[in-house]
């Protein structure tokens, strides 16, 4: 009796660890291996996670000096930035420069892989029956190790243009297929890092937000106070060729220069883009995330 006893207990056991080995028992067991990526660090089978597109914008009149690259990097480029997704988000990167949005392409653009930490909620372990732990921290060590080249890169690049096409960058990454930021992914995350300083010949900020008798922005009307009849057909026409903004979560990471000696600008620089989201994009919720001084 006890040797059909202990029988059983040996079949019941070799179910359960088969059962987990083919992926029954395991949530987590449909993500990729480290063998099942690609040299981005994606499925190789093409399968969607989320996408976290992150503007940043190399265009203020003032270069960016060390303390905001520091932050930049911080915000959008460390590892908690990455460890607050979940495992094979794809993270990418635009610049907006001295180039046309429309000749724009994305940067690094590459997936977070798991970190091999037991992490249950957002699967970071390693599969045990599929892969070494070892391989996957590994992994994630080669992901950061890129990510911080690409940042050293981009802040090499030069800085400063007549243009800050604000709006015009943002339209391009919903519009054009290059920049993979379509609704097949389960979540999309827009971070706009950018002292949102719109400065075009149909739209300017840096006009719009300048009182008579200042020689630099010193705050911002209403949005209505901004738009004159052509420019709101403009940005309303251009804006609804698309329906895919549902789903979108939308960031600002706001930047500050030197002209910023108001201390009314950025509260209503920052009321006024809230009016331009929620008018043209729908989008009630924008966070924005206010910056430090710098001296």
């Amino acid at each position: 009796m006890n040797l059909l006893k202990i029988s059983l207990w040996t079949v019941a056991i070799i179910a359960v660890l088969s059962g987990v080995a083919n992926g029954k028992s395991d949530p987590c067991s449909e993500l990729p291996t480290i063998k099942e990526l690609d040299k981005q660090f994606c499925s190789k089978d093409g399968k969607h996670y989320g996408h976290t597109l992150v503007i940043l914008d190399l265009t203020p009149s003032v270069e960016l000096e060390q303390a905001q690259i520091d932050s930049i990097n911080e915000k959008v480029f460390s590892e908690e930035f990455y460890k607050k997704y979940k495992p094979f988000t794809k993270f990418s990167y635009v610049l907006i420069n001295n180039k046309r949005p429309q000749s724009q392409h994305p940067r690094f653009a590459m997936c977070r892989p798991k970190t091999g930490n037991k992490n249950m909620d957002y699967c970071d372990h390693a599969n045990q029956w599929r892969e070494s732990k070892r391989h996957v921290k590994k992994k994630w060590k080669e992901f950061i190790r890129e990510s911080k080249k690409k940042s050293e890169s981009i802040f090499l690049e030069p800085q400063g243009s007549s243009n800050s096409l604000i709006y015009e960058t943002i339209m391009s990454v919903f519009k054009f297929p290059k920049f993979d930021f379509g609704d097949v992914y389960t979540k999309r995350d827009l971070i706009i890092v950018s002292d949102m300083m719109q400065h075009s010949d149909r739209l300017s900020f840096y006009n719009s937000c300048r009182s008579q008798n200042s020689k630099k922005p010193n705050k911002c009307p209403k949005l209505d106070q901004v738009l004159t009849p052509s420019t709101r057909e403009y940005i309303k026409g251009t804006s609804s060729e698309l329906k895919t903004y549902d789903g979108v979560n939308i960031e600002v990471v706001l930047l500050n220069n030197r002209y910023e000696a108001s201390a009314d600008l950025v509260p209503s620089l920052r009321n006024l883009w809230k009016e331009f989201f929620r008018e043209f994009f729908g989008k009630k919720n924008v966070k924005f995330d206010l910056p430090l001084d710098t001296n």
